[in-house]
């Protein structure tokens, strides 16, 4: 069941290290990364998710700053950091595809104001399998 944290908090910006798995998402960035922190649009075309397949790309922002790539969702409040590219793309895939997991399935009636707009969101973006 979604926690009660999830009922309250006005933003849910995970970011959890994850163990080395097999590569989760095929992406392609509409633009090249700025250098100086400015975020640049990044579209993630599709997954290699065994629960969800996504409707449409996950269009995203990507910024480099001091070494970090960071990838956001801001509608969402999601996000992921990391020195590589690919591997903070990786770990915003997990974040957005636990989200998944901690919202779609759960009745209205017990999410707050912000969950049940990124409820919204998220089954615009992506189905269960």
């Amino acid at each position: 069941m979604l926690n009660k944290a999830l009922q309250s908090t006005p933003s849910h910006a995970l970011n959890v290290t994850r163990a080395k798995k097999a590569p989760t998402a095929s992406i392609r960035a509409s633009k090249e990364v700025s250098v100086d922190g400015k975020a640049e649009l990044f579209t993630i075309f599709e997954s290699n998710n065994d629960k969800y397949i996504l409707k449409k790309p996950i269009i995203a922002s990507i910024s480099k700053t001091g070494g970090e790539y960071k990838i956001e969702y801001p509608s969402l409040e999601l996000y992921a950091f990391n020195e590589n590219k690919n591997e903070a793309t990786e770990e915003f895939l997990d974040e957005f595809f636990d989200l998944c997991d901690n919202i779609l399935f759960v009745n209205d009636s017990s999410l707050g104001q912000y969950p049940k707009n990124w409820k919204k969101i998220l089954h615009t973006l992506a189905n269960y399998v």
